[in-house]
């Protein structure tokens, strides 16, 4: 199982409460990050179609192979955590101090110092990650206003989703026999992360491989 890194300096915010933040450019941010990037798989779309426009004729896995650590979450549940460099846990990203993805960075980093726990009805708790002191002076910031400036849409209603479909997801995992665990963990990394077309939107994709999924390991509990 993944070993997460405890976080001391996090308090939970109201969406208006009014915080002195400013972004310095320093790229702190973006180090001391092992283990903490953790993609979901409308990050991995935006990765790999980024990669993809870049030239890359890779197939997804291959992509995130080079830029991701497969890590168990849960019994079964595997998921992709940013990949770090030296002694200091640098983002694999982080190059010459600036992201070289940074139009399709992931959401923990474009949120970031807020950190959201989406509810089903697309309303969220707000944490506040206070690992970076010198960033909280100047400027003035809400979690609404970052919400509105830095997710779209098509964001919101992914994790209303996925607020939706992985307890499911993860109940069915846990009560496959042991002999069928391999078999669900190839079926939910496929359908998970892999299978998509980059060509089509990416909502009707992950809704249909979810309950594609669904389906898939509620068989397997009888197979």
């Amino acid at each position: 199982m993944i070993d997460f890194p405890e976080f001391q300096n996090i308090r939970k915010v109201a969406a208006r409460e009014r915080i002195p933040f400013s972004c310095t450019g320093c790229a702190n941010c973006c180090k001391n990050v092992r283990d903490s990037i953790l993609l979901n798989p409308l990050d991995v779309f935006r990765l790999v179609k980024h990669f993809r426009e870049q030239g890359s004729v890779q197939p997804p896995e291959e992509i995130l192979e080079d830029l991701a650590d497969l890590k168990e979450l849960s019994r079964g549940f595997y998921i992709y955590v940013l990949k770090t460099i030296n002694d200091g846990g640098v983002c694999r990203l982080l190059k010459s101090g600036r992201c070289t993805v940074y139009d399709s960075r992931p959401s923990t980093c474009r949120l970031y110092p807020f950190s959201p726990d989406f509810k089903v009805d697309g309303t969220a708790q707000w944490n506040l990650c206070l690992e970076q002191p010198h960033h909280f002076e100047g400027g003035c910031v809400t979690a609404r206003e970052w919400k509105r400036r830095y997710l779209k849409k098509e964001d919101i209603h992914f994790f209303q989703e996925e607020a939706k479909r992985l307890p499911l997801i993860g109940k069915l995992l846990h009560d496959v026999p042991d002999t069928r665990l391999q078999e669900a963990e190839i079926w939910m990394l496929t359908f998970y992360y892999y299978t998509y077309s980059y060509d089509e939107p990416f909502l009707p994709q992950y809704k249909d491989n979810m309950a594609f999924l669904t389906a898939r390991l509620k068989e397997l509990q009888n197979e």
